[in-house]
């Protein structure tokens, strides 16, 4: 959703009404991605560096707040990286969630950057370098589809993502999970290949 806002508010000739939907079976081959920072308790030991690198926190736990076997993105960075990780039950939102990092000064999770935190909750963010975890999202629309103004909101998501980074993926710098580095080079998309997108084709492409 704050993706689709920052397009929506720059594209004020659109009229948009914006649906959910729980999962897709398939999912399309573009990757729309931010960085993500660390969310710690502020009486972490890392809670006040500038940066800090996913290998400084294995003697961490990363709070997950749902399930493991739901969150494929935090099981796979937990298991790569060496970090021990616990499940938080139920996801309860933004609020539970900083509530159980602040008690527990070892735990962390991770969040997109953006995301603002309040003031005075007694956590803070980090950001993750070396390498940056980046989390895929798609895009996906039929590709038959002739409205007028599909190709206006195809462009301003692809010239947002161009400027924010959220189409680049670099392995020298960056981390993704593995079935999604898998897609990727199954693609063809070489390291720091940028997708722009086809209309005709219904995704997101090189």
């Amino acid at each position: 959703m704050r993706t689709v806002g920052q397009v929506i508010a720059g594209t004020p000739e659109l009229s948009t009404e914006v649906g959910l939907s729980r999962d897709l079976p398939a999912t399309a081959t573009a990757l729309l991605h931010g960085a993500v920072d660390a969310v710690l308790s502020a009486e972490h030991p890392l809670a006040h560096r500038p940066e800090a690198r996913p290998a400084d926190l294995r003697d961490s736990i990363l709070w997950c707040p749902a399930a493991l076997d739901r969150l494929d993105f935090l099981r796979e960075f937990a298991g790569q990286f060496g970090i021990a990780a616990e499940e938080g039950g139920a996801n309860l939102g933004l609020d539970h969630l900083i509530g159980r990092l602040r008690g527990q000064p070892r735990r962390f999770t991770l969040l997109p950057a953006e995301i603002p935190l309040p003031d005075g909750a007694g956590i803070c963010s980090v950001p993750l370098c070396d390498p940056t975890p980046l989390y895929t999202w798609s895009l996906i629309w039929r590709s038959q589809d002739q409205h007028p103004l599909l190709g206006v909101l195809l462009q301003r998501f692809a010239e947002i993502g161009n400027r924010q980074r959220w189409l680049e993926y670099d392995p020298a710098r960056d981390w993704l999970p593995r079935h999604d580095y898998a897609e990727l080079s199954r693609l063809g998309y070489p390291p720091n290949d940028c997708p722009a997108f086809d209309q005709t084709a219904g995704e997101l492409r090189a």
